[in-house]
């Protein structure tokens, strides 16, 4: 599955609660699309995925060690929701306006 994929060799790792799945079973799938799944962000990581029953300001102060917020807003690590990772991987359809 990981020919390809838009996930394959980032290093990954999810905060807050998830909406769509369990968190072993998201660990699986991003693993199964060529990325390093990560218990917790660290300093290694590339992505941070937020989970979609999480309030974005909510994860940014309490959820996300300040190290990794700083490498956000440095653009040296990605944040993005839970459904945009489903988007990347095509498991969900954009919605349309």
């Amino acid at each position: 599955m990981e020919k390809g994929s838009p996930l394959k060799g980032l290093k990954i790792a999810f905060v807050g609660k998830l909406g769509g799945t369990s968190r072993k079973d998201a660990m699986r799938i991003v693993r199964e699309h060529g990325a390093i799944p990560f218990e917790r962000p660290n300093d290694e990581i590339d992505l941070v995925v937020m989970g979609a029953d999480s309030l974005p300001s909510l994860v940014e102060q309490t959820i996300l060690p300040e190290p990794i917020r700083q490498r956000v807003q440095a653009s040296q690590c990605e944040l993005i929701s839970e459904t945009e990772l489903w988007h990347r991987l095509g498991m969900v359809e954009h919605e349309q306006n």
